[in-house]
């Protein structure tokens, strides 16, 4: 049984692959939750929605405090997709055929998560996703 993270993880790797919506709202996405980001309510204009998260002190970081809240660009930046690869996971990233194909494996547990997305950074990072979700109990 796909337990309810491992779904939105999958849900959410679906949405990747297809490029669907803006980047930016996919890469906040990602950040809340792979990485345990977390929406604050605007604070000062009124318009503005403040993305922070708990740091391994267990501190709350947000929005003008040190910069470290800044979502990573996942959809554009190979570099800041391969940061989503689980620990214990190989990976190869190739282009086949004209299309950015990203294929981790965990013999550990014996499982294989893949995409070909229309970039290798959309590849990279709903692979990871896929990964995520499967040692979280994903099927």
């Amino acid at each position: 049984m796909t337990s309810k993270r491992a779904a939105a993880l999958l849900a959410l790797a679906d949405r990747v692959d297809r490029g669907d919506g803006d980047l930016r709202d996919l890469e906040i996405d990602v950040a809340v939750l792979a990485l345990g980001f977390f929406v604050i309510p605007p604070r000062y204009d009124g318009g503005r929605v403040g993305y922070g998260y708990i740091n391994p002190n267990g501190q709350q970081v947000i929005p003008g405090h040190g910069g470290s809240q800044l979502v990573p660009e996942f959809m554009r930046s190979i570099d800041a997709a391969a940061t989503l690869v689980p620990e214990g996971w190989e990976y190869t990233f190739q282009n086949v055929n004209g299309y950015p194909e990203a294929t981790l494996t965990n013999h550990t547990i014996q499982r294989t998560a893949w995409s070909a997305a229309g970039t290798l950074p959309l590849s990279i990072t709903a692979a990871a996703l896929r990964s995520l979700a499967l040692q979280t109990g994903g099927e």
